[in-house]
């Protein structure tokens, strides 16, 4: 290379030599070699001037692996970057910023950032250099649009650059801003709930203070919601319920996410008035949000005073109905019995048709005198299981219907089969047999050579089957529907009070059992009754 420059005689530039210094360290030169005439040798030399470009390499090779990594954090980055001059025309991107607008590299490249925002929010949405004065850096939250005019929400961290350009990196947040749009309408909504409901909501502490009440406090209670805050839950309670409030919120304290209810309880308003309520309470102290026992206290008070008004109206029309019943009857069998001894004296056939007249309708008020006592007795009393004798049961029927009219032409055809003892209300199977009974001998049709009644009985551990099949007048279709029905009468005949069957209907009712009708008009009806077994548990 000397020799090339001295044989030439020009001068010659070498880039990038590597020589090691007297310190062994690695050092990079530009060096510049000439020729140079040596007047004390008279020959040609050789000048080298070395220029230390070392720590300029490095800059460079420092800067180039910062544009790789630059490079590498834009193409992999998960949110969208972009750079921008000072009038917003869009000079570096990459990939993800590309998707999230749904713009090839190339269509990006070519767009100004102003014209990719929300024009409705045109004003709001823009990012101005003003904005980014004075700052190194802004986050905000904007709406663009993307290539095919879908809006869509995002968070922006903008960058004013020292030459004017600014670098934002963006986030899609769409998805984030509509739950969260979801949870601020459900707060909304809930809190409409809280605050308008006609119950009383609290929140309690561990120690039963009172950590949040609803603003229906004020109106039913007459306290201002920040009276009772911190105060304890026992202040509300009427002194009479102390106890049993202590032992309702204990077993709630000690079962985390179980509901308790008490169906009445007694509370004071701030006047010191005694309001009844339903509470229902259920312990959220491990949720992290609510941390307490939550209470749901709801006013019964009037319908409280309604159940002691009806129960006190039942009990007078029970009197009512017991006394009238007793001092009816009295009478009436006075007249029944001076109605048959008129009829034994009496030669006149005139006469004593309008006395089997008059003991007819006797007959049907005391009937109604019985179905009225009946009935109000079906409605109140509770039911009392007791072990039934059927055959003494349908024994007393028949002998207390024996002397109804040509009841003695009619053929009683019994069909018992007790599996297992059965246990039910004596009183309501009694009335619904008569009844049934009653029913199948009144309307007998009597023209019929062979009229019968069969009464079938089936027991066992589970329930009882009780059938009555006449081959009686029965019921027209278009009644059959109807008959169970209060004072309801199939046909012109009938001169009962139209209350047998209703009460039938209920006494079933009340047993948990089930009652079908199976009628054809002067064929004969059926009534199928199943009662359910309340046999106990320990004797099955």
């Amino acid at each position: 290379m000397e020799e090339d420059v001295i044989a030439k005689g020009r001068t010659r530039f070498i880039p990038e030599e590597a020589l090691t210094d007297f310190e062994q360290h690695q050092r990079i030169f530009n060096s510049i070699k000439m020729p140079f005439f040596l007047n004390d040798k008279k020959e040609v030399g050789l000048l080298g001037i070395n220029i230390d470009i070392t720590e300029a390499k490095s800059a460079e090779k420092a800067i180039k692996e910062s544009e790789a990594r630059y490079r590498i954090l834009m193409e992999q980055a998960s949110d969208g970057i972009y750079l921008s001059d000072q009038e917003g025309n869009i000079i570096d991107a990459n990939p993800k910023a590309c998707e999230m607008f749904g713009y090839s590299m190339k269509e990006f490249m070519a767009l100004n950032i102003k014209k990719l925002v929300d024009p409705v929010s045109f004003k709001d949405s823009v990012v101005r250099v003003p904005d980014l004065k004075d700052k190194q850096s802004i986050i905000l939250e904007r709406k663009f649009l993307k290539k095919d005019g879908t809006p869509f929400t995002v968070e922006v961290s903008a960058k004013l650059l020292e030459d004017g350009r600014h670098q934002a990196i963006i986030r899609d947040i769409t998805e984030r801003k509509r739950m969260e749009n979801i949870l601020k309408d459900n707060e909304r909504k809930f809190s409409a709930l809280i605050q308008n409901s006609y119950d009383i909501i609290t929140i309690l502490s561990e120690e039963f203070k009172i950590k949040f009440i609803s603003d229906s406090a004020n109106r039913i209670l007459g306290y201002k919601t920040n009276e009772l805050l911190e105060k304890s839950i026992f202040e509300l309670i009427h002194p009479d319920e102390m106890d049993m409030v202590s032992v309702f919120l204990s077993n709630t304290l000690v079962n985390s996410g179980k509901n308790f209810t008490s169906e009445e309880l007694k509370i004071r308003t701030k006047k010191g008035d005694m309001l009844y309520s339903e509470v229902v309470a259920v312990n959220m102290l491990d949720d992290v949000v609510i941390s307490g026992i939550i209470i749901n206290f709801h006013d019964i008070t009037k319908r409280k005073y309604t159940e002691m008004e009806l129960l006190n109206t039942n009990f007078e029309l029970d009197s009512f109905v017991y006394k009238a019943s007793h001092d009816l009857k009295a009478p009436l069998r006075s007249v029944m019995g001076l109605i048959k001894l008129a009829r034994l004296e009496s030669k006149d056939a005139n006469q004593n048709m309008y006395l089997e007249m008059m003991n007819k309708s006797v007959i049907s008020l005391d009937s109604f005198i019985k179905d009225l006592t009946q009935f109000s007795r079906n409605s109140r009393m509770e039911i009392e299981a007791k072990l039934i004798d059927f055959d003494k049961i349908v024994e007393e029927a028949l002998g207390n219907l024996k002397f109804m009219d040509h009841a003695e032409g009619i053929i009683i055809n019994k069909k018992f089969k007790f599996e297992a003892d059965f246990y039910t209300d004596i009183t309501r199977i009694s009335t619904i047999i008569n009844n049934l009974l009653s029913n199948a001998i009144k309307y007998h049709r009597f023209e019929n050579n062979n009229p019968f009644i069969n009464i079938i009985i089936e027991t066992n551990k589970e329930q009882a089957l009780f059938i009555v099949e006449d081959n009686g007048a029965g019921i027209d279709s278009i009644h059959v529907d109807k008959v169970f029905e209060m004072f309801y009468r199939a046909s012109e005949s009938s001169y009962g009070s139209g209350l047998g069957l209703y009460i039938v209907k209920n006494a079933v009712s009340k047993l948990h059992g089930t009652i079908q009708l199976k009628s054809v008009l002067n064929e004969g009806t059926k009534f199928i009754v199943e009662i359910p077994n309340l046999l106990k548990d320990n004797e099955k």
